[in-house]
């Protein structure tokens, strides 16, 4: 087993300090991928959309794995189109 880290960098959140134990890296990026659904799952539960944000998986020694970059982005014809998807209007 190896000691994998998961950062989520949204502005709000803090570096992973406690890691998660996981047989390989392969399993590692299965991790990853299924924390970032949740998050995505969890921000549109809550009404929350972020314009950018990323995931890094580390390993013990500190170098990244890989990364997953994540983008929100509303073209301007949308908020024309359909006035009421405004109220999620990206800062």
């Amino acid at each position: 087993m190896a000691l994998f880290f998961f950062d989520v960098y949204d502005g709000r959140s803090d570096a992973d300090d406690v890691g998660t134990e996981l047989p390989d890296v392969a399993s590692a990026r299965s991790e990853g991928m299924a924390l970032a659904g949740q998050i995505i799952r969890d921000a549109a539960r809550d009404g929350e959309i972020y314009e950018a944000w990323h995931l890094n998986v580390r390993d013990d020694t500190g170098v990244t794995l890989f990364r997953m970059d994540f983008h929100v982005s509303q073209p301007p014809v949308v908020g024309q189109a359909f006035p009421a998807f405004n109220r999620w209007r990206l800062a």
